[in-house]
């Protein structure tokens, strides 16, 4: 597991002494302890994170900049099925109920997909903020996949950085702005 770099540094870090062993610990014994502890993340310096904030906003230019041509595009496809005529994502009453529930023998296209509980739920959500409003429904896509996009720039700086890959925060930017850009998957955020 990779935990967030302020989770080690404020909770796990006091356990432990600059060499790694436990606080307390009678460092003329030297079999009790053997292994050197080894944080998941190394001390990401005050310029590190500043770089980190400025990649975000990269990351946000780079995702609005893609995403600014179909941002205001109508619904398309079975958009209208699944949100214009979906009555389940009209209010927010009884939403754990409309979100799964059995299968029925014939299938019904103007339901929530029970299925695709999580989707459904942020249909409903956006409903509840936006009403039939596409830039609602857009936006929010893009800005999770800006987001996870972002989520995998951090996880791999960390795993490079564990391995000791030289250059990890390159290495990390390129394989996640190409996630970011990439036709297929921003095609698919760009369809509500």
């Amino acid at each position: 597991l990779f935990f967030p770099e302020e989770v080690l540094n404020r909770h796990l870090a006091p356990l432990f002494s600059r060499n790694g062993l436990p606080q307390g610990h009678d460092f003329d014994q030297p079999s009790l302890c053997r292994a050197k502890i080894m944080p998941l993340s190394m001390n990401v310096t005050s310029r590190g994170r500043w770089v980190d904030a400025i990649l975000f906003l990269l990351f946000l230019a780079v995702g609005l900049g893609l995403a600014s041509p179909g941002i205001r595009a109508p619904f398309i496809l079975d958009d209208q099925i699944r949100i214009v005529e979906n009555l389940d994502i009209r209010s927010l009453k009884d939403l754990p109920r409309k979100l799964v529930y059995p299968y029925g023998p014939y299938p019904v296209y103007t339901r929530n997909d029970p299925s695709r509980p999580l989707v459904s739920l942020t249909y409903a959500l956006n409903y509840h903020f936006g009403k039939l409003n596409p830039l609602g429904y857009h936006l929010f896509d893009v800005l999770t996949h800006i987001g996870v996009a972002f989520l995998i720039y951090l996880y791999l700086g960390a795993v490079f950085r564990r391995l000791g890959v030289g250059g990890s925060r390159a290495a990390a930017l390129v394989v996640s702005l190409y996630f970011l850009c990439h036709p297929v998957l921003f095609g698919t955020v760009m369809y509500a």
